[in-house]
């Protein structure tokens, strides 16, 4: 029982080691022009399907963190600042906690000895992360200026697709492609341990 602590533990420590390299190194976030996409969802994922929902929602927690002292640097998180604090605080946090409890959750409920083990909760993590954020944000931001502003200069469809479209696609093809091929190295590796 003390073994399996002391490996929870170390398992998780790296992983939060990796997701605050990430976070504050350009690993973590491909910036192009208004975009930003993150891969900070690999190691939630990876920490969630290793390490079941308590270590998925602690890594999501960090993400959240992380996310928000992000939020300090950038256009649109200097928007939501400027409207409120604590609502861009719940926006950045809260979803990312989801993320990882979820993704644990899925894939503690999946036979761990089959592929489908790994690519179902590797899916699910960005999935899950782009539709809590950005649901939250609508939910919580949909009057401040620049949200009008956007929806003002097109039709409320093609504003989410544009506003989303491409950060939600790049991020789930490369998190779950990353996500399960990583898990499963893992999962090889324990077992031989």
């Amino acid at each position: 029982m003390k073994n399996k602590k002391t490996l929870f533990l170390a398992q998780l420590s790296i992983l939060v080691a990796i997701l605050l390299l990430m976070s504050f190194t350009p690993l973590g976030y491909l910036r192009i022009f208004a975009l930003e996409i993150t891969f900070l969802v690999i190691p939630v994922a990876v920490g969630a399907i290793a390490l079941g929902p308590l270590g998925g929602g602690i890594l999501g927690a960090v993400f959240g963190l992380t996310s928000f002292f992000q939020a300090f640097s950038g256009v649109l998180g200097a928007a939501l600042l400027a409207a409120s604090v604590p609502m861009t605080f719940i926006v950045c946090f809260v979803p990312r906690v989801l993320v990882g409890l979820i993704t644990g959750f899925v894939a503690s409920k999946l036979n761990q000895n089959k592929l489908s083990s790994f690519i179902l909760p590797s899916l699910i993590a960005p999935i899950a992360n782009t539709v809590l954020f950005v649901g939250s944000l609508f939910l919580f931001f949909w009057n401040i200026p620049l949200m009008v502003d956007l929806r003002a200069s097109q039709n409320v469809f093609a504003f989410f697709v544009s506003f989303v479209g491409i950060n939600a696609v790049v991020e789930i093809i490369v998190c779950s492609i990353l996500s399960t091929a990583i898990t499963k190295v893992l999962s090889r590796i324990q077992k031989r341990s």
